[in-house]
């Protein structure tokens, strides 16, 4: 049974099991960030499973133990969630792949990297900026040229995660690095969740004129550098990129992440 948050104490019982999961960081900051009398909704249950549902995703950590998927999926239904992200650092792919797939829904396996710094410090990277160009935090006011950025084609309406990241950028929730060059911003990375121990990567994107040059590379490095968190994320389907963030010192997680969709 999923208990809907409804108070400070709870709140507080909530964070304490936040640990180290990148889920969990990222639920800790939505919940700074829009507090219990906003969107979106969190919930808990037994197993230190916590949960979120925020624009027609239901995020879930699974931080012990097994959790009941039957009544996870009952849960999912119930919200009408199109789809569902589940990270956990227990092994409970076998359920997921079972309940899930029976019907109504497509189970799918993503990448989940941890920055390991001893590996990553031991890499040579060394890239020269030109003069023009220079490594600055990412603001809020900067995000309409992130936008650009990230979506070089037509822009889709005005998007949630648009403003979200604006909101929790300006209050200091999540933090940014930008490249500019003649004061355009032509690359750029973020966090999506930050909380006492963990931090999730998850807005890493440069200009498609100056892609291959060592730009998103110098901008992930120097975010993770600035992050106090022990442990650091990224979450990936595409092996190319997954072989990327190797390159700069991230490896495989022992813990599992899985995207449920809707049909």
């Amino acid at each position: 049974m999923y208990k809907l948050l409804s108070n400070e104490r709870e709140i507080v019982d909530f964070l304490s099991t936040v640990e180290n999961d990148p889920l969990g960081a990222r639920m800790e900051t939505d919940l700074k960030t829009y507090g219990l009398n906003s969107y979106p909704r969190f919930y808990y249950g037994s197993n230190c499973v916590r949960l979120c549902f925020f624009d027609g995703v239901l995020s879930v950590s699974v931080s012990k133990g097994k959790s009941d998927i039957d009544e996870l999926k009952e849960f999912a239904e119930f919200t009408g969630a199109a789809e569902i992200e589940i990270s956990s650092y227990s092994d409970i792919s076998k359920e997921i792949s079972e309940c899930f797939s029976e019907d109504k829904y497509s189970v799918s396996e993503a990448v989940l990297l941890k920055y390991n710094k001893e590996r990553g410090e031991n890499i040579k990277f060394q890239k020269h900026l030109p003069k023009n160009f220079s490594v600055s935090p990412l603001y809020s006011d900067d995000l309409y040229s992130f936008f650009n950025l990230s979506y070089p084609g037509e822009k889709p309406d005005f998007p949630l995660w648009y403003t979200d990241l604006s909101h929790k950028l300006r209050h200091g929730f999540v933090h940014g690095v930008k490249i500019t060059a003649d004061d355009k911003i032509v690359s750029s990375a973020a966090t999506s969740g930050e909380s006492g121990k963990a931090a999730l990567i998850s807005a890493v994107t440069t200009d498609i004129d100056f892609r291959h040059s060592g730009l998103g590379s110098e901008c992930v490095l120097t975010l993770v550098k600035s992050l106090n968190q022990k442990f650091i994320y990224v979450i990936t389907k595409s092996p190319i990129t997954s072989k990327w963030y190797e390159k700069l010192g991230f490896e495989k997680s022992g813990n599992r992440f899985y995207t449920v969709s809707h049909l």
